[in-house]
């Protein structure tokens, strides 16, 4: 089933050499973005993302010792045969993704025009990540749950949410930024707050954990000395997988409890808490189980043939236009199909663009699919790059919260592009409505420059430049 030769052999010596050609792919692409004075990390983001659900469950059947052994996973099929030709596929398909991120920038080589005077007032600057925080706080706790059952504006409720990613790496950028370290830190500690609101408040970990990462990933972009960068990432790596294997001993009960309940069961799995041990079969077996997409991947080769990549693309069709509309926000039933496996109800199985991609055509559609996907990314993130650089908040946001509808590496394509509508619909929605006013000269510029009586005399010269109250943008000659 595997298209060539290298290392086609299901072996855990093979598996292994995969997993460190894996992890060489990712440092190259880590290098190329830490070197580009026109990146902003979203590349990454998507790269550690695929990781999680790729490697890591890989690397179980790196070691010789191991073999999946309990009930479940014996039942579920897996085994090394399996995850070795996923994790092949998968390998193919983040290497066409490095390929696309570092064509992009030979094809879109320049910026947007540079701002215009008047554009850089402090409501889109200093004081926009206090407000997409709170703004975050009201889509999470009232407006998506109200908005959940109506057509369209459902996705527009559940796009809010990701503003609370924006405006915690927006705080950290400017801690770091102002070498405010103790800031900087309780901001990035505070990261552990997104997996613990989506346990206690929805009984799931991966949505926190994926904010979480997001926030890591950016801003291990501009971090210094890059060496500690990368000791923290192996260090909350490692506290990563302790906390999942813990989490996956008492999901259910968790889950299961009401929740006003939760937080005492949260704590009482605080209290029997393991480290995470290679040796320990169990440890494995969770990863295997859970962070091993590779399984359905390789299910996927030897079983089908082909799928419909329409999918996708009538996911651009609000649904309030077209009630009947056959795609679904999420997997569905899309992996069972996929597959020949059938799975639980009760459990959320997320079938990947790896899985996806190789459904429609095959090994031609990973390469080609990734690498479009690769570059396209990066297109997003060169230009919130430049917003990034001239301190323009609100529209790095307005290009990076449809980014993050983008980056869902366990996501069906469909989900994928219609999450990534929804968010540029709200961005364009809330700058027509509320922050493009203050990118307008007459708007909210007249109020700081002196009066044309007031100038004589002035303590301002003729060319001060915009971007904070008390100073005047610079007034042209007449």
């Amino acid at each position: 089933m595997i298209p060539l030769d290298f290392l086609a052999t299901p072996s855990h010596e093979n598996v292994r050499a995969l997993c460190w050609i894996w992890l060489v792919l990712f440092i190259l692409l880590l290098w190329q973005q830490w070197r580009s004075k026109r990146a902003f990390g979203l590349p990454i983001v998507y790269a550690f993302g695929l990781s999680m659900i790729h490697l890591i469950g890989a690397c179980a059947y790196g070691f010789d010792y191991y073999s999946p052994n309990s009930e479940y996973l014996q039942q579920g099929g897996f085994s090394i045969k399996v995850t070795h030709a996923g994790m092949w596929m998968s390998t193919l398909g983040l290497a066409c993704f490095n390929l696309g991120v570092f064509i992009c920038p030979l094809f879109f080589s320049k910026d947007p025009e540079k701002p215009k005077i008047g554009s850089l007032d402090p409501q889109v600057t200093t004081k926009l990540p206090g407000t997409l925080f709170l703004l975050s706080l009201a889509f999470f706790f009232v407006i998506a749950p109200i908005t959940r059952r109506i057509p369209s504006v459902s996705a527009l409720g559940a796009g809010g949410v990701h503003f609370s990613v924006v405006s915690v790496f927006l705080f950290c950028h400017l801690a770091y930024k102002r070498r405010d370290y103790l800031n900087f830190k309780k901001w990035m500690a505070g990261t552990i707050g997104f997996p613990l609101l989506t346990v206690v408040t929805m009984g799931f970990m991966s949505y926190g954990i994926a904010a979480a990462v997001a926030v890591w990933m950016l801003v291990i972009r501009f971090f210094r000395p890059r060496w500690l960068s990368i000791g923290v990432l192996f260090v909350v790596l490692f506290c990563g997988m302790t906390a999942f294997v813990n989490w996956m001993f008492y999901r259910d009960y968790i889950r299961k409890s009401y929740v006003s309940d939760r937080f005492s069961k949260v704590a009482t799995m605080v209290e029997n808490f393991e480290v995470f041990d290679p040796y320990k079969q169990t440890h494995l077996e969770a990863l295997d189980a859970r962070l091993n997409q590779n399984d359905f991947v390789g299910k996927a080769i030897f079983w089908t043939d082909g799928s419909k990549i329409w999918v996708c693309i009538t996911a651009w069709i609000p649904r309030i236009l077209w009630p009947g509309k056959p795609v679904l926000g999420g997997s569905g039933n899309m992996v069972t199909n996929y597959t020949g496996q059938v799975l639980s109800d009760t459990t959320s199985f997320g079938v990947g663009q790896v899985l996806e991609f190789y459904v429609n055509f095959g090994t031609t559609s990973v390469v080609f699919g990734f690498i479009i996907f690769g570059a396209g990314l990066a297109f997003i993130d060169q230009r919130a790059a430049f917003y990034l650089a001239r301190g323009d908040y609100w529209n790095l946001t307005r290009w990076m919260l449809p980014a993050m509808g983008l980056i869902q590496p366990n996501g069906s394509l469909g989900e994928v592009v219609s999450a990534c509508a929804a968010n540029a619909v709200l961005v364009v929605l809330m700058h027509q409505f509320i922050f493009g006013k203050y990118y307008q000269l007459g708007a909210w510029s007249q109020n700081s420059i002196p009066s044309a009586r007031g100038l004589r005399g002035s303590k301002y010269p003729r060319t001060l430049g915009a971007g904070s109250r008390g100073q005047a943008p610079r007034l042209r000659d007449r």
